[in-house]
């Protein structure tokens, strides 16, 4: 399977690079992940390039449909020159599938890390980008981009670089990606990390993450509490601003794969689920990735335009009523839950 899709890339920049002279796919590094670390004020950017085209004889294993090479420096321009410098092959972002950020880049740098890869549209907008829980260069030595890509892509959260810088420059709503690591060997994407205009902000756990997917309307085979198994969700929010404070009402209804005498337990483990994840993110966090602020604003602009410079402190007196509506299905068992 890789090597059909190694011949699909070289035969679409052969198509792509017309009769202009423009380098050769010898002179090129093609990229399929990037990760960006940051210590002791030194960058250092590793990329898992195509081997076959991009790689030297002395790096790339024989065999190998990628290599890794890494370069540091004050700044991430000089790093990825010194890549570069190294190959001696001009970096090729445009086939990228992953960007993945270390935790301590992420914590610092992530402003100067996600304007560098926007400006000049070095980077696709469909590009996952996803926080490591320690080193960026630990993911891409453990795992291919294409296996990264397929993990964040098939999960609920939209991770991709249009949505994830977006979010960081909103005044309100806040971003959210996944939060990498590797254990037993396994890809786990089960907590979520926060950030407001691209400050860490904190991080949600397996359960709040679960809250956050349900909420969001895109559970899918999702297990909690044990066995039960959400098929799918859908959530529905209003508010009612015609008393002292927003009324939100969250309507969320379920699908579930289990017993029907059950439903009453699993709307309760659910509801309580989503009371915590709202108060954690907007009590704790005023992170609000759920747009309630939306809801206010599209109900009535005048009232938000009113209270727009204390919005936190509105949402923090709202009230948030959640009911929880459950459907039993059966479906066939068991689902795993290493990733949601």
């Amino acid at each position: 399977m890789r090597k059909i899709a190694l011949i699909f890339f070289t035969l679409s920049l052969i198509l792509l690079s017309g009769c202009t002279r423009a380098r050769g796919l010898d002179e090129k590094l093609i990229t399929r992940g990037i990760g960006i670390d940051f210590k002791d004020d030194q960058y250092k950017v590793s990329i898992q390039a195509l081997s076959n085209i991009g790689g030297s004889s002395e790096e790339e294993g024989e065999g190998d449909d990628t290599f890794i090479i890494s370069s540091s420096d004050g700044s991430l321009a000089s790093a990825v020159r010194g890549i570069e410098k190294q190959t001696g092959k001009e970096v090729l972002y445009s086939h990228t599938l992953v960007l993945i950020i270390g935790k301590e880049a992420a914590e610092t740098k992530l402003n100067d890390i996600i304007d560098f890869f926007t400006k000049g549209y070095k980077l696709r907008p469909a590009v996952e980008t996803l926080i490591a829980k320690e080193e960026a260069l630990a993911i891409l030595e453990e795992k291919q981009a294409d296996e990264i890509w397929d993990v964040a892509r098939l999960d609920p959260i939209k991770s991709n670089l249009r949505y994830f810088a977006g979010d960081l420059q909103n005044n309100y709503k806040g971003a959210k990606t996944w939060l990498l690591e590797i254990s037993d060997g396994s890809l786990q994407c089960i907590e979520t990390v926060l950030f407001k205009q691209y400050k860490w902000i904190g991080v949600l756990d397996k359960k709040d993450t679960k809250s956050l997917v349900i909420l969001s309307g895109s559970a899918k085979n999702l297990v909690v509490e044990g066995d039960y198994i959400i098929k799918k969700s859908k959530a529905n929010i209003k508010v009612d601003l015609s008393g002292e404070v927003p009324h939100f009402s969250i309507t969320v209804n379920l699908k579930v794969d289990y017993d029907v005498d059950d439903s009453n337990k699993i709307s309760e483990i659910v509801k309580k689920m989503i009371e915590e994840t709202i108060y954690k993110i907007v009590w704790e966090y005023e992170c609000d990735i759920f747009n309630f602020h939306k809801y206010i604003m599209n109900k009535d602009l005048q009232y938000f335009k009113d209270n727009e410079s204390f919005i936190y402190d509105i949402l923090k007196k709202s009230i948030y009523d959640v009911k929880v509506e459950v459907k039993t299905e059966y479906a066939e068992r068991p689902f795993s839950d290493s990733i949601i």
